[in-house]
C-alpha cells in the first residue's frame, strides 16, 4: 500500500514569542496594546491564514499569554534559554516543524503584520525559494519563510541574529513601515496605542454625504 505524502507545498507557521522584552523591561509581550496582550495581535493574525498545524516557541514566564496562544491551536513549546537570544526560539520553532516544506517565521512583537502581507509572502515562496518582508528602503526582515533547504542553516545560527542572516537573496516582499514596526518600549507601545486610537476613531466617522448639485 502507498503511503500517503504530505500536501504540496505545505508551509507550518511559527511564532516566536519567548522574547526577554530587555529594553521593555520585561513582560512585554503580555502588556496590552488596544486591549489585547501585545503578543496575542500576531498570534490571531497567524491562526486567520486558516493553516492547520502552528507553533509557537514562548517564555515559560508568560502563563496568561501561552494559554490564549494555545486556544488558538497553536502547539506551545517553552524555550528554555531564551536569554541566549532569538535563534534559540528559531531553532527550536523549526526543528519541531517536522516534516513540511517550509516554514513561516513571525515575531509576537508586531502587531501591524497583516494576513495579506503573510499571504503575499506565501504566494512569493512558492517556487521554493525564501521570501522575507521589506519596507521600501529596507533589508530583508521577518515575517519571513524559510524552505526545508534552508533548515540545516538555522541549526548554525546563534545569538539575536535570528533569520535576517540568511535573507540575503530572499523574494522581498514590500510593505509600509507602520506594517512591520516592532514594539520594543514602552514608549513604542504609547505611539502604537495612540495610533490605534486615531484609525478605529476614523472608521467610526460617519461618511460624508454629496450634496446633490
Amino acid at each position: 500500500m502507498q503511503l500517503a505524502s504530505r500536501p504540496p507545498g505545505t508551509i507550518t507557521p511559527v511564532l516566536l514569542a519567548a522574547g526577554m522584552g530587555a529594553r521593555f523591561g520585561g513582560g512585554k509581550l503580555e502588556a496590552l496594546l488596544n486591549g489585547t496582550m501585545l503578543g496575542l495581535h500576531a498570534a490571531r493574525t497567524i491562526a486567520a491564514l486558516g493553516i492547520a498545524r502552528r507553533i509557537a516557541v514562548c517564555h515559560r514566564n508568560n502563563a496568561a499569554l501561552n494559554s490564549a496562544i494555545a486556544a488558538l491551536g497553536y502547539e506551545i513549546h517553552i524555550n528554555p534559554a531564551s536569554e541566549t537570544g532569538l535563534s534559540s526560539s528559531l531553532q527550536i520553532g523549526v526543528a519541531n516543524a517536522g516534516d513540511t516544506d517550509a516554514v513561516l517565521i513571525a515575531l509576537a512583537d508586531m502587531p501591524f503584520v497583516t494576513q495579506d502581507h503573510l499571504t503575499a509572502l506565501i504566494a512569493a515562496a512558492a517556487t521554493g525559494r525564501a521570501s522575507a518582508s521589506c519596507t521600501p528602503a529596507g533589508k530583508p526582515m521577518p515575517p519571513a519563510i524559510l524552505p526545508r533547504a534552508m533548515f540545516g542553516a538555522v541549526a548554525m545560527l546563534g545569538g539575536d541574529q535570528g533569520a535576517r542572516a540568511l535573507l540575503a537573496d530572499a523574494v522581498r516582499v514590500e510593505a509600509p513601515p507602520a506594517v512591520l514596526a516592532d514594539i520594543d518600549t514602552h514608549d513604542a507601545l504609547a505611539t502604537a496605542e495612540r495610533q490605534l486610537a486615531v484609525s478605529t476613531t476614523t472608521d467610526r466617522l460617519p461618511r460624508q454625504r454629496r450634496t446633490p448639485q
